[in-house]
């Protein structure tokens, strides 16, 4: 239910944001290439059989190509997230007593979009999406009579808003859709090197 409420909000930013862009037909000055590296939390939402999700933690990063002519970037995203699942309930089980926290491990490879959104001297909006690759990694498949997901490729989607600040500073709030029990909500926050100062000029 939350991740198909996010993706109805981030539809609707999008909506908006394009009727904005079709109004704009100036020129951006900006610099062609930008490279982001950072990192922060993530949770999943299903607990797979578990008793609940824990908070884990993601590594990223990422090349932006900034379009000239429009408030559009393209870029090649890269990124690793691990979370742990607590299965408390598994201790009287023999069979699954010894996976009472259990590793989850994602690493993916994604195609992205942005739109960038209202724009002043040191904040600029944004919204796009990534479509990508992702493998899902467990320790599950050492556990007898648990499903094996040690290693399964999966095709992904990941939407997502976010902020850009002075520059050099974003924070993104994400949704990846991949299999049922690696899909997950995550906040990064990231430090760009390069780009510039996305202002619209008419010269």
């Amino acid at each position: 239910m939350k991740a198909k409420v996010l993706l109805i909000v981030m539809l609707v930013a999008l909506c908006a944001g394009t009727q904005t862009v079709s109004a704009q037909t100036k020129v951006r000055k900006v610099r062609a290439l930008e490279l982001e590296v950072g990192g922060g939390i993530v949770t999943p939402t299903e607990t797979f059989g578990f008793d609940k999700n824990n908070l884990g933690w993601n590594a990223q990063g990422e090349l932006r190509y900034n379009l000239k002519h429009l408030p559009l970037d393209v870029g090649i995203h890269v990124d690793g997230a691990l979370f742990n699942r607590d299965g408390k309930s598994f201790d009287t089980t023999e069979d699954l007593k010894d996976i009472a926290t259990a590793k989850f491990t994602s690493v993916t490879g994604l195609g992205v979009v942005d739109l960038n959104l209202g724009r002043t001297k040191g904040i600029s909006l944004f919204i796009g999406c990534g479509v990508g690759y992702g493998m899902l990694i467990s320790d599950l498949s050492e556990i007898n009579k648990v499903e094996d997901i040690d290693r399964m490729g999966c095709f992904c989607v990941m939407p997502r808003v976010g902020i850009e600040l002075f520059h050099h500073i974003r924070a993104t709030l994400y949704y990846k859709n991949l299999k049922t029990e690696q899909s997950h909500f995550g906040a990064s926050i990231g430090i760009v090197f390069g780009g510039g100062n996305k202002k619209f000029s008419t010269k």
